[in-house]
């Protein structure tokens, strides 16, 4: 049974829905969502034994926000080593989709010890993305969104006509045809109708964007899986095949056709069964 619950840390009230018990696995949403995404892998995994925790990332509602506005990634990775603190847990599997990507990626660099097995999604580790960003035509225009959040414009707009802009982006990075349940955009909705939800989700993209990207990236040394889905409509799969310099135990890349940018939900029965391959592969 899917539970929410309260976890308290020394920098944020976390918010979490949880299932399970046994080991700890934490998933970790992305932009614009919520854990609401995650109920098939709350059910699957809760099924094989895991204790399967997905908050609600820091200034997205019911969480609190950072008192000192910091929305860093690597303060998204701290929040995690201090969710399992809170939790008593030595160590977790991580599973991290878009912003939950980073979040995990980050947790993995500044503690590998504590990182059994690394999973993300969508946004690849690694300077490739903002290549992309800077020379690729193809990738500028999907990623229209990201130059927009860094204007004024962007706080008066995101609410408009009920999240209208929500709702395209949703459209635009899913695979064609395919539409999410009423039940997960009206969670995503009910988030950002909270005051201050809009505004920790652009800072997210202000904070990010105000300084040139790292010349290196510490390498991840942890086992590492990367998920994409064929048909990303927010960062093209050109970019998914992992820099295998990055990963001082290797990264298994897993394409997934038929997907878009929210590929746990999209195809979640082919997204839970390579996360339970790779996890438990002795």
């Amino acid at each position: 049974m899917i539970e929410q619950v309260s976890i308290a840390t020394p920098t944020i009230e976390f918010q979490a829905l949880a299932a399970g018990s046994g080991p700890l696995m934490l998933l970790v949403h992305g932009f614009p969502d919520t854990p609401h995404s995650y109920r098939s892998q709350l059910d699957h995994f809760s099924q094989l034994g895991y204790r399967v925790v997905a908050p609600w990332l820091r200034g997205y509602a019911p969480s609190s926000a950072p008192v000192d506005g910091d929305y860093g990634v690597m303060s998204l990775g701290q929040d995690l080593l201090n969710i399992m603190d809170a939790l008593s847990a030595q160590q977790a599997i991580l599973v991290g989709h878009d912003w939950g990507a980073g979040a995990v990626n980050a947790a993995a660099v500044l503690a590998p010890n504590r990182v059994t097995h690394l999973i993300s999604s969508a946004v690849p580790y690694g300077p490739a993305l903002m290549q992309g960003l800077a020379g690729s035509g193809d990738q500028q225009r999907r990623s229209w969104y990201v130059f927009f959040f860094l204007t004024a414009l962007a706080d008066h707009a995101l609410p408009m006509s009920n999240f209208e802009l929500v709702k395209r982006l949703w459209d635009e990075w899913s695979a064609p045809e395919w539409l999410p349940e009423h039940e997960v955009l009206t969670a995503v909705l009910d988030c950002f109708h909270n005051p201050g939800s809009v505004a920790a989700a652009l800072a997210y993209y202000r904070q990010t964007f105000a300084t040139p990207p790292p010349e290196q990236y510490l390498p991840i040394q942890v086992p590492a899986l990367y998920i994409h889905g064929e048909q990303d409509g927010c960062i093209g799969i050109e970019f998914g095949e992992p820099d295998q310099n990055l990963y001082g135990k290797g990264c298994e890349y897993r394409p997934v056709a038929g997907a878009g940018h929210f590929v746990h939900l999209e195809k979640a029965d082919e997204f839970n069964r390579l996360v339970a391959e790779f996890i438990t592969d002795e």
